[in-house]
Formats: C-alpha cells, sequence, structure tokens
C-alpha cells in the first residue's frame, strides 16, 4: 500500500514540542515506494519517523546513536549499517507509579530509504510504533 502524501504542517503537528523540528524536503520523496518517512537530525542525535498505522499518520521522535557496524535492522531485517534507536514509551503498567516510563530500542538502518526498500513485512515497524505510543 502507497504511504500518503503528507505536507510539512502534518509532520509538525505529529512533533509539537520539537519547534526546531528539521523536516526533509517533502517533494523529493516518492511516495510510491515508502512504508515508513524516516529522517535522521544529526544536530540532535534524533531519529523521527512517521508511519500510517490503522489510518492515522503516527510520528515516532526517537534517540539516534551510531554503532558504527554492520548489523541485522530490526525493521527490515537487512543486513547493513545500523544505530540503535531508543525512544520512551508513554504506556506503563497498572500497578506502577504514574512517572513510570520505558525506552523501547532497537538497532535500525542508518539510511530509511534502503531499510524501506528492504522491508517486506511491516509487523516489526508496528510493533515498534506500539510500542512507543502504547
Amino acid at each position: 500500500m502507497e504511504f500518503p502524501q503528507v505536507t510539512e504542517k502534518q509532520i509538525k503537528k505529529r512533533f509539537p514540542k520539537n519547534k526546531k523540528l528539521k523536516i526533509p524536503d517533502l517533494s523529493m520523496i516518492d511516495y510510491h515506494y515508502l512504508t515508513y518517512l524516516g529522517w535522521i537530525d544529526i544536530s540532535t542525535n534524533k531519529l523521527f519517523i512517521v508511519y500510517n498505522l490503522q489510518e492515522e499518520i503516527i510520528g515516532v521522535e526517537a534517540k539516534y546513536t551510531p554503532t558504527n557496524k554492520k548489523d541485522i535492522c530490526s525493521l527490515c531485517n537487512g543486513y547493513g549499517e545500523v544505530a540503535l534507536v531508543s525512544a520512551i514509551s508513554k504506556s506503563r503498567p497498572a500497578k506502577s507509579s504514574p512517572d513510570y516510563y520505558k525506552a523501547v530500542g532497537n538497532y535500525m538502518c542508518i539510511n530509511s530509504y534502503e531499510c524501506n526498500k528492504n522491508i517486506t513485512d511491516v509487523t516489526n515497524l508496528e510493533r515498534f510504533i506500539q510500542n512507543v505510543i502504547g
């Protein structure tokens, strides 16, 4: 299924706390072969993911830590340069305190364009997003 074209305004709405959000040039994106929109802001060491989950555009902001090694990407199962990506989950167990948050981390491709080309099943991507958004 083709990724819906998104506007800069729609993306900024997904990351309201990030006032200096750097968005990629959307006119250069081929949405026909896009499973998710992902980009790295190297000045803040953040990875941003925008995904169409059940007809709703979802945004995930995560800490991005380069590993300088090759490994298996948790999203596409491809072998290549990966980074440790960790996002803070807003969900919490019922019995825990209201201040409880957990980090959700995975090794993901550095190049989201290549990752998109390799994805044949969105299960791992959706599981990551569901774990983050609760």
